[in-house]
């Protein structure tokens, strides 16, 4: 198992088989950010939000890509927001837009 697979499975639309994978992976490997993106990642597309926050903040710990942290935030902020979680979702874009002021 690994994350290449994982991001294939998805680029593929086997979205359940990557968000099975991912699982296993994140648990596996708590500490990997990247890992943890991909995996909130998945979250997100197959609806399932509220599993998707733990990732999120678990990537957000990092090291991330630039163009993934900037997605995390975008992200965990988006979902705090479907999740009805206001708060939660204009402080994390706020800290977004402060990491990423270009992107505004």
């Amino acid at each position: 198992m690994n994350l290449a697979l994982a991001r294939e499975l998805r680029a593929n639309g086997k979205y359940a088989e990557a968000r099975e994978l991912l699982v296993a992976l994140a648990a596996r490997s708590p500490k990997d950010a990247e890992v943890q993106y991909e995996a909130a990642c998945v979250h997100d597309f197959l609806g399932e939000e509220a599993s998707a926050v733990a990732y999120y903040c678990a990537a957000l710990l990092g090291p991330l890509s630039e163009e993934h942290l900037r997605g995390a935030y975008l992200g965990l902020g988006s979902t705090y927001r479907a999740l009805g979680q206001y708060t939660e979702a204009a402080a994390t874009l706020q800290q977004g837009m402060e990491g990423f002021p270009q992107s505004e």
